[in-house]
């Protein structure tokens, strides 16, 4: 069987320059089917190195036909190719093609390693291939420190290593003095009895020399071709061939993450502070619930409510009605609100105002609120202010803890008389309470206001032994001012239209949450206000937008942290192409050549990702200590290492496993690319 057939086979490309017309190349026949040195002359431009990267399958003719023993080589997969490069045909390019940061044994181990030869194996072949040739010496020696000789030997060993049946050499000794020319033609001299070389060459001298065939090329067709010593050699068909493996790209891993360091320094960097983000926003979604629940129902009034009824009212010629407050029964209450640990008392409001006047070290003090808390041990004279109020008493909580200020109300009470002339019996009240501190209170700080908690049964009991003097006369029975609240109609300002309520078992506060938003979803004329819900459902809302936005950025910054890694990677890419020309030369297939940015790619996320978790955890602990320092949540931030959705480590692998897949998406990219790309043009210098 025939090494090469050509066939009719023509190729067309443009001219660099602008004047000359397309270059063709034809040649209706060609045969090679012997052993020896065949070389390919001619001047420049005629063709000799198109025919030759035609061979050997770097460039596709544009007609025709090319067979290597009887298979069509412009027709390959991408499978066979590799394979026809790492098994059958080999090539020393004109300008060396080594990989500068490995050794010279290194190098000619290559070819070997990509077929998938074990590395101690191709290593020991290939230090006998040093030996035998004398070249012992530069065995560890990096590419880059060679002479130009020394790297033409070096390449020309890396081509042999296979044992191919053809070498292919572009201008083998182009670029080497007299001496070195000659040592490399003897290599091949020898190298020729049992393989066939085909070489490009403008030494006519060397090629008189050395050459058993010269084809000569005059403006891309064959002039001659003159056969000075034949020797026919029979060809197998060849036999079905193992994939190769692709550990050993893990040899260019290791010089993409040492020589790319500044890159990959960048793409760690973004990546990690990516993943740390993610990892805060999960733990955010997860523990701000929980937190802000916690915090709501540890506020120190969070049970502390108020309930009154809608009552409408026709509006006399007119379609329309008007709305107005009034104070429920009791009735009303206890089929409302179904609950054993629920207190219900009068709403003392009107008399013991919300927002009293308050004397504190000769300062007048306002916008502050006075709200009751239903603790039977707690005196009349004592109170408990949060944290919000010391802020706006300007002093530090030693020096309140203790001290006194004075509050004043003020409220008329009237009844209706008989007396025409005097139509309202009337009381004015006025008095003053000395009210001392005795604790203070971190509470939920959102849309908080400074507070001061004081207990509703000592207040209530003062008003019952307050009593209204000139109502009592007219009434003849003694009237306090806390009957008068309890006994006034339900729509008198005195009732302040409502009725206190008190949860007193926090356990039972969000149930008691439930029913004010069962009662608000049903538009129920009977309606409870509570400042905590209220606070609440504005937190939970708030979270509600924030966490929304939160998970755009989570998927944002998840696809922009995984399209950093591609990019660079692409960029390392499109900076090494020529080498996975070269590669490719050497018979790696695409996908392994791929992998190698696969490897750099996924080394990065690993170890940015393990950087993350390793920050996220110090993270989570400041961002909780500054929360619950200056808003009084806790653990805001629960980041769900071990168990999310019910699912044991879902966070950390699923997102591990997700970034790698959508980076690994981003870095196949420049597969794409390459699959277009000539090889040809990607071998000549750049």
């Amino acid at each position: 069987m025939r090494l090469y057939s050509l066939d009719r086979l023509s190729l067309t490309y443009k001219t660099k320059s602008i004047s000359q017309q397309d270059f063709k190349l034809s040649i209706p026949h060609l045969s090679i089917n012997s052993k020896g040195i065949l070389t390919i002359v001619g001047k420049s431009g005629s063709g000799k190195s198109t025919l030759l990267n035609i061979l050997y399958g770097i460039e596709k003719p544009t007609e025709g036909s090319i067979k290597f023993l009887g298979k069509s080589l412009n027709k390959m997969s991408d499978k066979k190719f590799a394979q026809f490069h790492s098994h059958y045909a080999s090539m020393v390019f004109q300008h060396y093609n080594l990989f500068s940061n490995l050794t010279a044994l290194d190098n000619v181990a290559l070819p070997l390693l990509i077929r998938g030869v074990k590395r101690k194996d191709a290593l020991y072949k290939a230090k006998n291939l040093f030996k035998k040739f004398n070249l012992e010496n530069i065995i560890n020696q990096k590419a880059d420190t060679l002479s130009g000789g020394e790297k033409q030997r070096v390449a020309i060993l890396r081509s042999i290593i296979t044992s191919p049946k053809v070498i292919l050499c572009d201008e083998p000794t182009g670029a080497l003095d007299t001496v070195n020319s000659k040592i490399v033609m003897d290599m091949f001299k020898e190298i020729s009895r049992d393989i066939t070389i085909i070489m490009v060459s403008h030494n006519l001298e060397l090629v008189n020399a050395y050459a058993d065939r010269i084809i000569k090329m005059v403006d891309g067709k064959i002039a001659s071709d003159v056969t000075v010593n034949e020797t026919r050699k029979v060809y197998e068909v060849p036999r079905k061939l193992k994939p190769s493996k692709d550990k050993w790209s893990n040899l260019f891993v290791k010089d993409r993450l040492k020589s790319n360091f500044k890159r990959n320094l960048v793409s760690f960097i973004s990546s990690s502070f990516g993943f740390l983000a993610i990892f805060l926003a999960f733990g955010f979604m997860n523990g701000s619930t929980k937190s802000h629940e916690a915090a709501i129902n540890s506020n120190y009034g969070v049970g502390y409510a108020k309930a009154s009824m809608k009552s409408f009212y026709d509006i006399e010629n007119s379609p329309l009605k008007y709305e107005k407050s009034i104070r429920p029964t009791l009735e009303d209450i206890d089929e409302k609100i179904d609950m054993p640990s629920l207190m219900c008392d009068l709403n003392l409001d009107y008399a013991f105002s919300p927002y009293p006047t308050m004397r504190y070290k000769e300062d007048t003090i306002l916008n502050f609120e006075m709200s009751p808390i239903y603790d039977t041990n707690q005196r009349l004279e004592e109170v408990v202010i949060n944290e919000e109020m010391l802020t706006l008493l300007n002093q530090k909580e030693e020096e309140v803890v203790g001290s006194e200020f004075i509050i004043t109300n003020e409220a008329t009470f009237s009844i209706a008389s008989d007396d025409y002339n005097s139509p309202f019996i009337k009381d004015n009240i006025s008095y003053s309470l000395n009210l001392k501190v005795v604790k203070v209170v971190k509470e939920f700080a959102f849309l908080n206001s400074p507070k001061v908690y004081y207990s509703y049964t000592g207040v209530r009991d003062f008003l019952k032994t307050q009593v209204l003097n000139n109502i009592s006369k007219a009434e003849k029975k003694v009237t306090s001012i806390y009957d008068y609240i309890d006994q006034c109609d339900d729509d008198n300002i005195a009732s302040s239209y409502s009725y206190n309520l008190f949860v007193t078992d926090k356990e039972r506060i969000n149930d008691f949450f439930n029913i004010i938003q069962t009662l608000k979803d049903k538009d129920d004329s009977f309606q409870i206000s509570s400042t905590p819900y209220e606070i609440r459902q504005n937190y939970i809302n708030f979270m509600s937008s924030f966490s929304n936005a939160l998970f755009v950025f989570v998927i944002i910054a998840f696809v922009g942290v995984n399209f950093i890694i591609g990019m660079l990677s692409l960029s390392s890419f499109i900076e090494h192409k020529k080498e996975a020309a070269i590669l490719t030369c050497l018979g790696a297939r695409n996908n392994s050549i791929m992998s190698i940015y696969l490897k750099e790619n996924n080394i990065l996320i690993l170890l940015s990702y393990l950087f993350a978790v390793g920050l996220s955890i110090p993270m989570q602990l400041l961002i909780n200590k500054l929360v619950i320092k200056y808003f009084g949540l806790e653990s805001i931030i629960q980041i769900p290492y071990l168990r999310y959705l019910n699912i044991p480590f879902l966070l950390p692998l699923g997102l591990f496993l997700i970034a790698a897949m959508i980076s690994s998406l981003f870095v196949m990219i420049p597969l794409l690319f390459y699959r277009h790309l000539s090889l040809s043009m990607e071998l000549k210098d750049e």
